[in-house]
């Protein structure tokens, strides 16, 4: 039979795991949310606790609403005429708070200040910004992401 896991079966490694991630997150919704707004860098990102964790602290709805707001401030530093609807955003945080739950609430917030920043728009720079422009870009930021996690350009 072999020697036991010095730091414990798989389950309780995993509750360790999950207690460590939970401990990151701030005790109510609107410390989250500051948490998230102030993300500058990529990093910020990386270091952050995932929006699954947040949501199994706070719930999947103060998730939604977080990630909502964080994308409509960001927003304000983009020219009002290319801006998405308010309905457009809210599509957009539905989407990356169900699909992308491993990434973070302050991704969100750095990916879309690069937005707001032009960093993906190229020569696009009087084009209004929709939903599928956004996930492309998304995707880019993903891609960033890993690279400064991994160390690879």
């Amino acid at each position: 039979m072999p020697a036991p896991h010095p730091n414990g079966t798989p389950e309780e490694r995993l509750a360790i795991a999950r207690s460590r991630a939970t401990a990151l997150i701030a005790p109510d919704i609107a410390g989250v949310k500051a948490r998230a707004l102030s993300a500058r860098k990529t990093a910020d990102g990386i270091n952050a606790p995932s929006m699954r964790a947040v949501a199994s602290v706070h719930g999947g709805a103060a998730l939604y609403a977080t990630a909502n707001a964080v994308l409509v401030a960001g927003m304000e530093r983009i020219a009002q005429s290319r801006r998405p609807s308010p309905e457009m955003l809210a599509m957009l945080a539905e989407e990356l708070t169900s699909e992308f739950r491993n990434e973070s609430l302050e991704d969100i917030n750095v990916f879309i200040r690069n937005v707001g920043m032009g960093k993906y728009d190229g020569s696009e720079i009087y084009a209004t910004i929709d939903t599928p422009r956004l996930m492309n870009w998304w995707g880019l930021y993903l891609e960033e992401k890993a690279a400064a996690r991994y160390g690879y350009s």
